[in-house]
């Protein structure tokens, strides 16, 4: 009974997945919305997201920003959690408010893997847009230097960097002389 409980589950979300790429949104946005409360919890929160990705598309943006908060939610699967996460995050940057989305993408740069390079380049992007560059710049830089970070995430960083421009210099001393401390003599050398 359980297996077949799953099949038919999985067929409905088929189903569901079938209207809109057939182009009947409304129809897979109901279905989508009705699994949201049937099944298994992977069934129900996968709905949940696809749901949201449609509220998205039509413009609904806090409606899609609920349903990927609430798939995080109640979903146990890491992967699954961080997508959630990720997408709702994607949505919370148009906002504007730039502390809420930092507040929402500690989690997913806190919790390592795959989706934490992703993280700190909406991060980084953010700040930048946020008028906060030299975050952006110590977070892209650390990307662009992170081996284990995607090629494509550390290619954007770099370019991203290049955009931002280097931090200005440090003004000079009232004296004229440099702000940075001279250097010691080495041995042999005067003063």
């Amino acid at each position: 009974q359980q297996q077949a409980d799953a099949r038919r589950h999985a067929d409905q979300y088929v189903a569901a997945q079938t209207l809109a790429r057939n182009g009947d949104i409304e129809g897979a946005k109901a279905a989508f919305e009705r699994l949201t409360t049937e099944g298994p919890q992977s069934y129900r929160v996968m709905a949940r997201m696809e749901h949201a990705a449609i509220l998205e598309a039509q413009g609904d943006l806090e409606g899609a920003l609920r349903d990927f908060d609430a798939a995080a939610e109640q979903t146990k699967d890491p992967v699954m959690r961080q997508s959630a996460q990720l997408r709702a995050a994607y949505l919370a940057a148009d906002t504007g408010d730039f502390p809420a989305l930092q507040r929402r993408l500690q989690p997913l740069i806190a919790g390592g893997g795959q989706m934490s390079y992703l993280a700190r380049e909406l991060l980084g992007v953010e700040a930048w847009k946020a008028g906060n560059n030299q975050l952006a710049r110590d977070t892209l830089e650390n990307l662009r230097l992170a081996f284990e970070a995607p090629e494509s995430v550390r290619q954007r960083a770099a370019i991203a960097l290049t955009v931002i421009g280097p931090a200005p210099a440090a003004p000079a001393a009232a004296s004229g002389q440099p702000a940075t401390p001279a250097r010691a003599p080495s041995e042999g050398e005067t003063k």
